[in-house]
């Protein structure tokens, strides 16, 4: 299913994020990072998410949801994943434009921090699109969102 494939690629963003940003320790050129550009097709992706779930409403029922399939919430699933993605865009451009200090206080004080964050984000959004994929409740994913808010603390 398209969203829940954007929904994986946030997850590879924010892993990228927590792995090679957070964790690097020489920050050199941030630009050439294939992490970076995974959510690009996200943000295109409105008018494909729109013309498959007017293709699918044609469908028969079939399946746990018969003739209530919840198309409407995935549209807005999409919606929801392309506004964190032009989220991600703009903390993409900020983290490239920015001139920052690898071995600064502030920069070493929160690193371990968002990469734990985004580590735990990213498999939130993982466990996300696996069960939306599975028609599954999704279980894990709760925890990995309590592990992310606990982070700052």
């Amino acid at each position: 299913m398209l969203i829940s494939g954007n929904i994986e690629k946030l997850a590879q963003f924010l892993e990228g994020l927590g792995s090679e940003y957070f964790e690097e320790k020489e920050c050199e050129n941030l630009e050439g990072k294939s992490f970076l550009r995974v959510y690009k097709s996200v943000l295109n992706s409105k008018t494909s998410e729109e013309s498959l779930a007017n293709f699918a409403r044609w469908e028969p029922g079939h399946g746990n949801f018969s003739f209530r399939y919840p198309w409407r919430q995935y549209l807005k699933i999409g919606g929801l994943s392309r506004q964190c993605a032009y989220s991600l865009e703009v903390l993409t451009n900020y983290l490239i434009t920015v001139d920052r200090a690898p071995n600064s206080e502030f920069h070493k004080n929160i690193r371990p921090i968002c990469s734990e964050m985004s580590s735990e984000s990213a498999k939130a959004l993982t466990d996300l699109a696996c069960s939306m994929r599975d028609m599954t409740s999704p279980s894990a994913a709760t925890l990995h969102l309590a592990n992310a808010l606990a982070a700052p603390e």
